[in-house]
């Protein structure tokens, strides 16, 4: 009679720590989920596909980032934007200058500095191995390239009047002409909202810990508190402006864990408007 006993109970634990186990390691899963967004626009005539790619802090996907560089390489993008914090506040670099000299044999790769870059003693540095390796840094800059035959106009860094000064110097008549927006911070978009098209952000990894249906966003985030609503989607702000966060590619953040909450590799599509 003990042994039924304890043989049911046994059955009782696995029945209940089977799906638990499972449940915990896809919570914890750091296999990178690659997310699609199109977004179409009056000033797109040919299609345009945007990788984003945001707070690496250095992580390793293999020998010269294959693991990361194989994915961005499948879906063939027109540009590669780098939304800061490639690199830590301290240690090694090679993570980053492997990501940024494999992505720019596919693209051209445009990059803003993060907090963690920003907080490096040696920042100056830092930008110029990104140009080193192949990106091109955008430092409160703003610049017109051609991308599949559409005009576009890219800016990049944090110092909103700087950059909305140089457009309109530099391109008094870009009405016309897509223009994206590349910050480090999300929540920076209220200032970009009349002159840009996109802004294109990462900074807040998904809100680290989320709870589906529960915590969508993450509990709490820097700068936008409890319960944030900015961590990591597509949100189309009005009708005239988008802001796309990435959730980060960094496998962790200063020693913390994601829960529910992959690295994210995120791909925007600029689609013409169907006639």
């Amino acid at each position: 009679m003990k042994f039924k006993v304890k043989s049911k109970q046994m059955r009782i634990i696995i029945f209940i720590s089977i799906p638990l186990i499972i449940l915990i390691i896809f919570a914890m899963s750091n296999k990178i989920e690659v997310t699609r967004y199109e977004k179409t626009s009056d000033k797109i005539n040919e299609k345009i596909r945007i990788a984003l790619i945001a707070d690496l802090h250095c992580t390793n996907y293999g020998e010269n980032q294959s693991g990361l560089v194989e994915l961005i390489k499948a879906e063939s993008p027109d540009l590669i934007l780098l939304a800061g914090d490639i690199f830590h506040h301290f240690g090694k670099r090679t993570k980053g200058h492997e990501l940024i000299a494999q992505a720019s044999k596919i693209a051209p790769v445009y990059y803003v500095a993060g907090n963690h870059e920003k907080s490096n003693p040696e920042y100056e540095q830092i930008l110029h191995e990104v140009e080193f390796h192949g990106g091109i840094v955008l430092d409160d800059d703003v610049i017109e390239t051609v991308v599949n035959g559409n005009a576009v106009i890219i800016a990049g860094g944090d110092n909103s009047e700087m950059m909305k000064a140089k457009l309109k110097q530099k391109f008094p008549d870009s009405g016309e002409k897509f223009k994206l927006m590349l910050n480090h911070y999300p929540e920076e978009y209220i200032r970009y909202t009349d002159d840009f098209d996109m802004m294109l952000a990462g900074h807040l990894h998904g809100g680290q810990v989320r709870i589906p249906f529960i915590l969508p966003n993450g509990l709490w985030v820097p700068n936008q508190g409890f319960f944030p609503k900015y961590t990591g989607n597509m949100y189309n702000i009005t009708d005239d402006f988008t802001l796309v966060v990435s959730r980060g590619i960094s496998k962790r953040r200063s020693g913390r864990f994601r829960v529910f909450n992959r690295p994210e590799l995120v791909f925007v599509d600029l689609e013409p408007v169907s006639e």
